[in-house]
């Protein structure tokens, strides 16, 4: 009778692993579905990451103030390059992966025209723990917060780079045998578009696709403003006159 009992408390954990799982591919489905910049663009995401105030825009500029110096750290390296997104998506695990071709490179060893990139950051779907984890903070806190599950959009207040835009971009590196492996930390500032953006202030109640042509997001005009003088200001560092 122990030894059932045991059997069947083990098939009910794996039942509800499995329907856990099921649950979490059909969300990364929902996800998947949007591989291309248009179908980005017209996904309704009810939140979307914004800069509040300029300390928090200047620390997520560190990176290119320090020429990355947190990632050039025992086996990683940095590359600097400007490139261009080609039209294709995909997402996982918290993370967009995307092909960007490689149009000048200004430090690192990048020696193909395009190359495959892991930017952490992007489409989330909230998972149940999440969830709960955030109404009971909110009550904690004595704050506000949506009561249905979030469907977000952080990549630290930027948005997507653009397919056919060219941008500078700053990445981390990692070099193995046969290939070298890039990533981008996209909670930080790791890429700038090289062409003129207008960025509209994010009001309380907003639609993706009405604010789909920013370059960085927040609700003050004035640190949009402090955003575009620091770019400038980056821009000039490598010689870039937009």
């Amino acid at each position: 009778m122990k030894v059932f009992l045991t059997l069947q408390a083990a098939l009910i954990a794996v039942t509800l692993l499995l329907c856990l799982h099921a649950r979490g591919l059909s969300e990364d489905v929902g996800i998947t579905r949007m591989d291309t910049i248009e179908k980005i663009h017209n996904s309704n995401c009810d939140y979307i990451a914004v800069i509040h105030d300029t300390e928090e825009l200047y620390d997520r500029f560190s990176q290119f103030d320090s020429e990355n110096a947190d990632y050039g750290i025992g086996l990683y390296g940095t590359a600097i390059f400007v490139g261009t997104p080609q039209d294709s998506f995909s997402f996982s695990k918290g993370s967009t992966f995307c092909t960007l071709d490689v149009d000048k490179v200004i430090k690192g060893n990048i020696k193909t025209d395009s190359i495959d990139v892991e930017i952490k950051g992007g489409f989330h779907y909230e998972t149940e723990a999440e969830f709960k984890e955030r109404l009971m903070n909110a009550e904690d806190m004595e704050i506000e917060t949506p009561s249905e599950k979030l469907f977000s959009l952080d990549f630290g207040g930027m948005n997507f780079m653009v397919p056919g835009k060219k941008y500078l971009i700053i990445a981390q590196t990692l070099d193995f045998k046969e290939k070298t492996v890039y990533r981008i930390n996209g909670y930080q500032i790791s890429w700038l578009c090289l062409d003129e953006t207008e960025s509209k202030i994010m009001k309380e109640e907003y639609v993706y696709s009405e604010c789909c042509n920013n370059e960085i997001f927040s609700p003050d005009h004035s640190i949009i403003e402090a955003f575009y003088a620091k770019k400038d200001d980056i821009l000039k560092t490598y010689n870039i006159v937009l």
